[in-house]
């Protein structure tokens, strides 16, 4: 009895034992289920879209060594693939961290892993399963993730045998839980399609999204520049644009000789020696190529260029002064020997120099030196000579508002809308002047003033006065005074903030705003003029 219950217990020891569930067949579960895997049953997604290291690879080995895994990696298989599991959503650092420690201990706690299983869901969900994964954590780089969307892109093409648009690729992965937006996505494949193949090595150390936005911006503005000057170029270009940014990508292709500055002098010595045109010299290229001329072009368009070049026009002569045909004229209305016509002080009618002031209140202008105009006459189409004050405020006909007079408004302009949108350009270029300029943002609903400050509270002291002139209060009073902005002191050092151009356009600030405030007191139903 003794001897056959030793020879069942031997024959039991020498059965084959229980197997994993991973190894019973050949065909994967068809619902999630939890398994043991070892290290060689896993390998890492050739789909991740990570292909640098971990920037917290140490902290999560010392980790792991420490406590083991906290949390159960998901895996999955390919059924046309190879015969082995793969991670599907994450986890490819964390299979390379397994695999050093079981080398270096040899403990099985490294080698055997937990594991959550899940049907294979395709590799585009795989794509978007380790984006949304590393998103949550932050690690992956831009150019990662710029790789992994246009990846998807590719495989949701291939899948569905169609194209898609950016905002159908947008709704797509959000609703697989990675949202991006249009205009995001639009900036990743522009990176992948212009930066990535020039500067893989300066992209793949992780450069920053600042820096990849002015790249982007940078060539956007070169390439429009030269498409417009190509056709007419004194010679024919040696090689296209394209190849010129390219090469000059390819030298900075390394962390420790990349530099903006040096990266726009070097494209506009590359530029200036391909296309030969009698209006692109250095510094031409230097203003077209600023970044606060791509700034404002983001803002208002082309309007500004546009107004710049119209500006700098010079004026056309007016017709010389006919002393007797003025008198003549004065006579007929019975005119009093010290009151001027208006007619002699009025310059040709221009939709930028056109009066329009408050009812029945005569105004004088400050800058012309003359007698206060009474307004009883209107004044006659005949052709008249400029004023003096536009000669003398020529020096402020620059930037994005121009200024031909401090007063005068175009009655093409006289109303809310059109006094909004000046007063917000004035503001802004103001504000530029005293680089705060991205505190102000544009506003028009009925009551404002045409822009608003982005965070009042951390404002600087010009942009804190500029909030005051909207009529909103801030917690934190400005320490700028008038005195320093417009006047100075007789220190050294005492210059004002303001130079003559931007008080010129400070108090063409404060004229429109006047003017806007009236049009919209009269907007209000308890205005005694009605709305």
């Amino acid at each position: 009895m003794m001897t056959r219950q030793n020879l069942s217990l031997g024959n039991a020891l020498l059965q084959q034992g229980r197997q994993a569930v991973a190894t019973l067949n050949d065909n994967p579960p068809m619902a999630e289920m939890p398994m043991v895997l070892t290290l060689d049953q896993l390998r890492p997604n050739p789909d991740n879209p990570r292909t640098g290291r971990n920037p917290r690879y140490d902290d999560i080995k010392a980790s792991i060594k420490a406590r083991g895994l906290d949390t159960v990696p998901k895996v999955t298989r390919d059924p046309q693939g190879e015969d082995v599991y793969i991670f599907s959503d994450g986890g490819n650092t964390r299979y390379q961290v397994l695999s050093e420690l079981w080398q270096e201990t040899g403990d099985a706690r490294f080698y055997r892993i937990h594991c959550l299983f899940k049907p294979w869901p395709g590799r585009l969900q795989c794509v978007i399963g380790h984006l949304a994964e590393n998103e949550l954590r932050g690690e992956l780089s831009f150019i990662e993730k710029a790789l992994g969307v246009c990846k998807a892109r590719m495989l949701f093409e291939a899948q569905n045998q169609q194209k898609i648009t950016q905002g159908e690729l947008s709704a797509l992965l959000g609703e697989a839980g990675f949202p991006v937006s249009r205009s995001y996505i639009s900036r990743m494949e522009d990176t992948v399609e212009y930066l990535y193949p020039w500067m893989p090595n300066l992209l793949n150390a992780g450069l920053k999204v600042p820096q990849i936005r002015l790249l982007l911006a940078l060539r956007q503005d070169a390439e429009a520049v030269w498409l417009q000057h190509v056709v007419s170029a004194t010679s024919e270009p040696v090689c296209s644009f394209g190849a010129i940014f390219g090469a000059c990508c390819r030298r900075f292709d390394a962390p420790e000789t990349w530099s903006p500055e040096m990266f726009r002098d070097e494209l506009i010595g590359d530029l200036l020696q391909a296309l030969s045109h009698p209006q692109l010299n250095y510094d031409r290229w230097i203003l077209e190529l600023d970044p606060k001329e791509s700034n404002r072009r983001q803002l208002f368009g082309e309007q500004a260029t546009a107004v710049n070049a119209v500006s700098e026009q010079p004026e056309k002569a007016a017709p010389e002064r006919d002393d007797n045909a003025e008198r003549t004229r004065a006579s007929d209305r019975g005119s009093e020997p010290g009151i001027i016509p208006p007619s002699v002080t009025r310059s040709v009618q221009t939709p930028e120099t056109v009066t329009s002031v408050p009812d029945e209140k005569p105004v004088s202008s400050v800058f012309s030196g003359k007698k206060p105009v009474l307004p009883a006459h209107q004044p006659d189409d005949s052709p008249e000579p400029a004023r003096p004050e536009a000669e003398t405020l020529a020096f402020a006909r620059t930037g994005l508002e121009p200024v031909s007079s401090v007063w005068e408004i175009s009655p093409m302009q006289d109303d809310i809308d059109h006094l909004q949108n000046m007063v917000f350009r004035l503001a802004f270029e103001l504000a530029e002047t005293q680089q705060c300029e991205n505190a102000v943002m544009p506003a028009s609903d009925a009551q404002s003033v045409g822009y608003r400050l982005a965070e009042p509270l951390s404002a600087q002291p010009f942009a804190l006065l500029l909030l005051s002139l909207s009529g909103e209060m801030s917690l934190t009073a400005a320490p700028l005074t008038l005195t320093d902005l417009l006047l100075g002191s007789t220190l050294p050092d005492g210059f004002p903030l303001l130079d003559d151009s931007q008080t010129v356009k400070f108090l063409r600030l404060i004229r429109l705003i006047r003017r806007l405030r009236e049009l919209q007191r009269r907007m209000s139903p308890d205005s005694p003029e009605g709305p």
